[in-house]
């Protein structure tokens, strides 16, 4: 065996039991084992033949006491030496030496099993330096053990079976300077068995590999930064979303998880190379989903063979999806259903399956629309490819309109059941009577829920339809995906998408939940945007600390249906060197796009939701996570709903869990601006209707704007000892602006000689600001981005400036100007432009002002996210309310 051009030899050394003192110095390390005591070891003779030029073994009786032996090389970096022995009961400590001239230790490893601890150090002359303690894995008495030495670039690193310490030793002396070894130690039955010089292990056999792959990253991480760090946002999108930026990106990307795994690829290999350096499937192995352990080498390495089987992936774009998908999807062995982990799928047979069925008709409408995400749900069937074929033969495929009626067409063939027709139970090996669990056996013996969802999945993939079982409380259902490009999940026991999810054998991307699919399928849907986003989210990494979050919230921008660029858009947000004033500038376009939607109808997200006493999580009603369901256990109940700001109220939705919810009545009542309640509906009005748990009641709004809503009900039947129970509560409508006086208290700086500035915004007209000057000026710093409606100024009489020029920004941003129109009490101003500070310029007289008021719409940072993600995610609740709380936790002030 050939590496590095030597050869591997072995050399016998055969340890001799002794007995020692033994002491342990570790503040003033000395190795004991260099006292009168000594150790003598027994082995062959070979000391004076350079290891690179053994042949054979020389036979010798010789005692030998600490012998040095010659390494016949000079080390550098990649070799690697091997040493073994074995274990004798309660064994002290051992030590392996590497040494240079004039008795010099340049590397010394010296376990202590007793201890749990591996002491590595230095000797120069007498005195030990440079001590570094890291723990010593387990090793049974008996029991053969092999410690590699390895040699980095930088340090030596110690294995332990092949198991690295968690710490390394650096080189404080030339690694060129080592000119031998000796072993000392050993007792109560220890034993050196032999060592090899070079020995396996990444900085041996694969080191040139490994130096290449980091070569690589290092280059490509400062390209990436001479485009990224300290760039706008902007320049950073434009940079992602080339040629050469993508592949850049992605590239680094890829192999910074292959590294940070201690794991290598050939860069070499032509195939490598090839996928490296194409936009296409780079793009698209790294946006079709997540891949479990981030095991991508493993992707990586299944495409390549697949490339080299077939050529046409490059060039042919379906098979480049099914390609990518099969290596994404198989990078953990997939055991076949029918043979219970006997038998595995072979994925090089399964991707010549589906490459010989394309233009065969069987396979439906939906392979060819989808994604390599999509197609992942397709070639990750669990069962072979033999089962396949009984399940195309056998599938309903005389009722209209197939791709779509895909539930119709699955149905009716697996009877269920607990036991079969013998008695034997489900959990028994002989409900199938011993026999493989394949999809004909199934179909003739049945199962429970589990069984006929793995059923049904299998039968729609077969055809090329994404599909997949999930779990649910008590049930286990299935989801596929339709042609009009939508995940459907039919009706289970457990009811909606947040309360279901994937089984351990399928891949899920971001959380394992179902709910998580129909957004990363709209991600799907627009696949430049998304891709553009996951590239912006690695030049993020690239960008300076205070930088990121701009990047990132411009990743959440082009894509917002990308979850992760929001995880870590909230990371982002909390670093400390964020200032305030980057923040408003990245958040402005998102501010000025909620604004461009401000009149649109949505569901309304409630300030605080107050109930009687007798309903409990009442919460759980409006704030759409449907969790509970709340139950009021009396015959009368109340709810008030408090909303932001005022409401045009369009309509109010109850989801019931009561079947005979025509024996409630409610009254609805709604408080305007005069902070009375009316009588605006009742029961009466309600259009009925149903839903997943139960019945709704829908009923239609009214003009009046409302802050806020009390409902009151009443019910005389009783439901199992509960009266009233409602899953959910819904009210659509216009939100208005809540305009408030976003002024006071504000940090105010105004012109040198001036007065207090403060007195400008204390709301006390018995304190004054005067210019003393014919230019003066004032600034308010908002803190936060507002929508202004006016400003208004209290004048003291006869002091108004003959001019007044407004001045406003958002952050650090570009200033608007404008000239005010004259008496100077009130100016208006557009809402729809952002402001986070506002100055005020006055020319000519001698301007006293007893105050300022500044009216409008004041919005927190994490306010603008938040209406963001309510906006972009109403139809995906159990995801909109994770991310939310995840804003709400992000560690940040303004």
């Amino acid at each position: 065996m050939e590496m590095f051009g030597m050869s591997l030899l072995g050399l016998l050394l055969i340890v001799a039991q002794y007995s020692a003192t033994i002491y342990d110095a570790d503040e003033d390390y000395h190795d004991d084992y260099e006292d009168a005591w000594g150790t003598e070891l027994q082995q062959k003779e070979m000391d004076l033949i350079p290891i690179g030029k053994r042949t054979t073994a020389t036979e010798t009786e010789n005692l030998v006491r600490g012998k040095e032996y010659s390494l016949g090389k000079t080390l550098q970096p990649g070799d690697v030496i091997e040493v073994c022995g074995s274990y004798g009961r309660n064994t002290d400590r051992y030590s392996v030496y590497l040494m240079g001239d004039n008795d010099s230790v340049l590397f010394h490893v010296n376990p202590r099993p007793l201890k749990d601890t591996t002491v590595m150090n230095n000797r120069i002359k007498t005195k030990w330096e440079n001590t570094i303690k890291s723990e010593l894995p387990d090793i049974e008495f008996g029991e053969d053990f092999l410690i590699k030495i390895a040699m980095g670039d930088e340090f030596y690193q110690v294995l332990f079976n092949d198991v690295p310490l968690s710490r390394n030793f650096p080189y404080h002396n030339e690694l060129s300077l080592v000119k031998s070894i000796k072993f000392l130690g050993g007792n109560k039955g220890f034993t050196w068995k032999g060592m090899i010089l070079n020995g396996e292990h990444k900085y041996g056999k694969d080191y040139l590999e490994v130096k290449a792959q980091k070569q690589s990253l290092i280059n490509l991480r400062r390209k990436i930064e001479e485009n990224v760090y300290g760039q706008s946002s902007n320049t950073v999108k434009l940079y992602a979303d080339s040629t050469e930026g993508s592949i850049d990106l992605l590239q680094w990307g890829l192999l910074k998880i292959i590294d940070d795994k201690d794991q290598s690829v050939k860069l070499d290999d032509n195939t490598v190379q090839w996928i490296l350096s194409n936009r296409e499937i780079l793009e698209m192995l790294m946006t079709s989903g997540d891949v479990p352990k981030d095991k991508y080498k493993e992707a990586l390495e299944i495409l390549v063979d697949l490339m080299n089987e077939d050529p046409l992936i490059k060039t042919d774009r379906l098979r480049m999806r099914i390609a990518v998908a099969i290596a994404l999807t198989f990078t953990t062995p997939m055991e076949s259903y029918e043979f219970a982990g006997r038998k595995y799928i072979d994925w090089m047979e399964r991707y010549k399956t589906y490459i010989e069925l394309i233009g065969e008709g069987v396979l439906l409408e939906q392979f060819y629309k989808g994604t390599a995400w999509h197609l992942r749900y397709v070639v990750g069937c669990q069962h072979t490819e033999e089962e396949q074929v009984w399940a195309r033969a056998n599938m309903h495929r005389d009722i209209d309109n197939l791709a779509g009626n895909m539930s119709r067409a699955t149905a009716g063939f697996v009877p269920y059941g607990k036991v079969n027709k013998d008695g034997f139970k489900m959990s028994s090996f002989l409900f199938y009577y011993s026999q493989p669990r394949t999809l004909k056996t199934i179909s003739e013996i049945g199962g429970l829920c589990g069984t006929r969802a793995r059923f049904r999945t299998a039968m729609m993939q077969s055809s090329g339809v994404p599909a997949l079982p999930v779990l649910q409380k008590g049930h286990m259902g299935f989801m596929w995906w339709t042609p009009e490009g939508i995940w459907v999940l039919p009706r289970g026991n457990a009811g909606p998408w947040g309360r279901s999810s994937t089984t351990k054998d399928y891949d899920y991307t971001w959380n394992k939940k179902s709910c998580y699919f129909p957004v990363m399928n709209i991600a799907q849907k627009h696949l430049p945007e998304y891709r553009l986003s996951e590239k912006m989210r690695i030049a993020a990494k690239m960008a300076q600390p205070e930088d990121m979050f701009g990047v990132l919230e411009d990743a959440a921008t082009v894509c917002p249906h990308n979850y992760a660029a929001w995880v870590d858009l909230s990371t982002a947000m909390a670093v400390g060197t964020l200032e305030k004033a980057a923040v408003h500038s990245a958040l402005l376009p998102s501010w000025e796009s909620l604004r461009a939607h401000q009149g649109e109808e949505s569901t309304i997200s409630l300030d605080a939701t107050t109930t009687s006493e007798c309903f409990v999580d009442a919460m759980t009603m409006t704030n759409g996570t449907s969790k509970t369901v709340s139950c009021c256990d009396q015959t009368t109940g109340s709810i008030t709903l408090d909303f932001p700001a005022p409401v045009t109220v369009n309509s109010i939705q109850f989801q019931w869990k009561i079947k005979d919810i025509e024996s409630v009545e409610y009254d609805i009542y709604a408080m305007g601006a005069n902070g009375e309640f009316e009588l605006v509906r009742t029961q009466e009005s309600q259009i009925l209707g149903k839903w997943k748990g139960g019945r709704t009641s829908s009923l239609g709004g009214w003009e009046m704007k409302t802050n806020k809503i009390m409902i009151e009900l009443r019910i005389e039947k009783i439901v199992k000892d509960k009266y009233l129970c409602i899953g959910e509560l819904f009210v659509k409508g216009i939100l208005d602006d809540a305009i408030a006086v976003v002024s006071d208290g504000k940090p105010v700086t105004s012109s040198e000689l001036s007065t207090e500035a403060g007195n400008l915004v204390d709301n006390d007209e018995g304190t004054t600001w005067t210019a003393n000057a014919d230019n003066s000026w004032f600034e308010i710093d908002f803190g936060r981005i507002c929508a202004i409606r006016d400003i208004e100024f209290s004048w003291v009489e006869g002091t108004q400036p003959d001019g007044v020029t407004i001045s406003y920004r958002v952050g650090d941003g570009p200033e608007t100007t404008f000239a005010a129109e004259q008496p100077f009490y009130e100016v208006p101003m557009d809402m729809d432009t952002g402001v986070t500070v506002l100055r005020v310029t006055l020319s000519g007289g001698n301007p006293v002002l007893k105050g300022v008021t500044v009216r409008g719409r004041e919005y927190s940072s994490k306010e603008i996210l938040k209406l963001q993600v309510k906006r972009f995610y109403e139809m995906h609740r159990q995801v909109k309310a994770a991310l939310i709380e995840q804003i709400d936790n992000i560690d940040y002030t303004e």
